[in-house]
């Protein structure tokens, strides 16, 4: 289930976008916009756990965005994204850390269950594409400051240049592991073969504990 709840910090944040891009003549919103991701994310890697309810959208006084489970505590399954201050004035923003996020939708992990580099860098190169299926222009280095999500998702582009359906090795990697971050090593070199072993390794790993790679 999905509760489309979206709190805007701007009263103009919703606009009219270019004819090309208008959704039967609507206004896309940021709500609206959440469900055509996940529509795109669950048709490239597989449908979501339908267990857990995403309630919606809202921004909070963090630089960063991240999921969030209010009622996990309660036993509720119950997903909110939460979007960074930084992104309440600027829309291409809000929805590049939007997409990132709904990676992260389609297998919830909450508490120490914490995401793998793949996870992380497939999160950042589906940010990228859902801009640009969006109808948005973004640059490479565009809100990819941080140098640990840069290489996570540079081993990523490393896995779509070795393998024309990509998506669909992902799609069948998640299958069999059950969930992004625990698509071992050997899964990887199965669906995705000629790598060296520590370049697995690494996307494999707990991003948290990640070390950028010197090879």
């Amino acid at each position: 289930m999905i509760i489309l709840l979206t709190v805007s910090c701007n009263p103009n944040y919703s606009k009219l976008l270019p004819a090309r891009e208008k959704h039967n003549g609507d206004e896309w919103a940021l709500s609206s916009r959440l469900v055509q991701a996940l529509a795109l994310a669950e048709s490239k890697y597989g449908e979501r756990d339908l267990s857990w309810t995403i309630l919606g959208l809202e921004f909070y006084q963090k630089k960063h965005p991240q999921t969030w489970f209010p009622g996990v505590f309660e036993g509720r399954k119950q997903i909110l994204i939460q979007l960074s201050k930084n992104s309440a004035n600027d829309e291409k923003r809000a929805l590049f850390e939007m997409a990132h996020e709904v990676i992260h939708c389609l297998s919830p992990r909450v508490g120490s269950d914490t995401a793998s580099v793949l996870e992380e860098g497939l999160a950042v190169h589906f940010s990228f594409e859902y801009l640009q299926t969006a109808g948005f222009s973004i640059k490479p280095d565009e809100y990819l400051k941080d140098k640990k999500y840069k290489k996570a998702y540079d081993h990523v582009t490393k896995l779509y240049s070795s393998n024309p359906h990509a998506d669909d090795a992902i799609k069948a990697a998640r299958k069999n592991a059950g969930s992004f971050s625990k698509i071992t090593a050997l899964h990887l070199k199965e669906f995705f073969p000629g790598f060296d072993p520590a370049f697995y390794g690494f996307l494999a790993g707990n991003f948290s504990r990640s070390q950028i790679p010197s090879y």
